[in-house]
């Protein structure tokens, strides 16, 4: 990934671009509907052009490698992880330091660190003090059992990865590091749930229109459609959750695993806003038959074909 050099702090923190073109008001970057190809979009009239960057660069004389060029180049990382930019925007914080672009909710930070702090108190238990996870976990990590568990498992860790005897705050400010990065992972499993259950409500509509063999059938081909990419984010939030449940490997190196859940994150979310939109057209109560039904899983059938035919490896 290209970091933004930020030398000059002002400019490399934004997209400035120079040339008249970018100043055009309603001019926005976004990836195009046919390829998924950064362009500029400008209004002509009811309709928006779509400029590819390449013909930017040769139709304006936008020098190579000035500035304006080397800030399309940005635009293109950029879109990666938003949905458009327009000129003076900031640059996703994805380039500028790594961090996310977007923000969790409490929810998610609670999720990751009661995921992680259990963990570790399983390593701080002693033989048989913890068979099963709680109804809550919360409420167990801050009961005195559970802080005593936690307390004995971050000596432990300290220990088992060099850093010697008494060091459970330092590693317990390495698991703060590792717990808000695995809040974006909790997030956008969120969202991947959202997506999941597209498909019972592709069976739900199937069965309130039985009768409709066509209708049905269409219905089938976007769930055959839809099985490989939700079957691929299964494999990104497992990857992550293997690799955490190693808690102690995962705190002996921590730089390693930030870099880890970053990378996951962005792969996730760069998939992510590819469906959110699909997601929305989903959000409501499926009663009976329906127009709207009808409508939804052909917007369904067209958005699989075009983002995920079968002939595409999503592995």
């Amino acid at each position: 990934m290209k970091v933004v050099d930020l030398s000059n702090k002002d400019s490399a923190e934004h997209f400035n671009f120079k040339h008249r073109i970018f100043q055009i008001p309603g001019n926005h970057f976004a990836l195009s509907a046919s390829d998924q190809q950064p362009v500029l979009l400008m209004d002509v009239g009811e309709h928006a052009a779509a400029i590819t960057f390449e013909a930017l660069r040769q139709e304006f004389d936008l020098d190579p490698d000035g500035e304006d060029s080397n800030l399309l180049d940005l635009v293109a990382q950029g879109l990666k992880y938003v949905r458009d930019i327009r000129p003076g925007d900031t640059i996703p914080r994805e380039l500028l330091d790594g961090s996310a672009s977007w923000t969790v909710d409490e929810r998610h930070r609670e999720r990751a660190k009661n995921g992680f702090m259990f963990r570790i108190a399983i390593l701080g238990a002693p033989d048989g003090g913890i068979t099963k996870a709680p109804d809550n976990i919360g409420a167990f990590l801050e009961s005195a059992e559970g802080k005593m568990f936690v307390q004995t498992g971050l000596d432990l860790i300290g220990q088992k990865i060099g850093l010697g005897e008494g060091r459970a705050p330092t590693v317990a400010q390495h698991a703060d590091q590792i717990m808000r990065e695995l809040a974006y992972i909790e997030g956008l499993r969120e969202r991947y749930v959202h997506a999941s259950r597209i498909v019972e409500k592709l069976d739900q509509i199937a069965h309130h229109h039985s009768s409709e063999r066509h209708f049905v059938d269409e219905i089938n081909r976007c769930k055959i459609l839809m099985e490989p990419p939700v079957k691929n984010f299964r494999g990104d939030f497992l990857d992550v959750d293997t690799r955490m449940k190693q808690v102690a490997e995962a705190l002996k190196a921590v730089d390693t695993q930030v870099a880890f859940i970053r990378e996951t994150r962005d792969k996730l979310h760069q998939k992510m806003l590819i469906w959110d939109e699909l997601i929305e057209k989903w959000d409501f109560k499926i009663e009976g038959k329906t127009k709207y039904n009808r409508q939804v899983v052909q917007m369904t059938y067209q958005f699989v074909a075009q983002y995920f035919p079968q002939n595409v490896d999503w592995m």
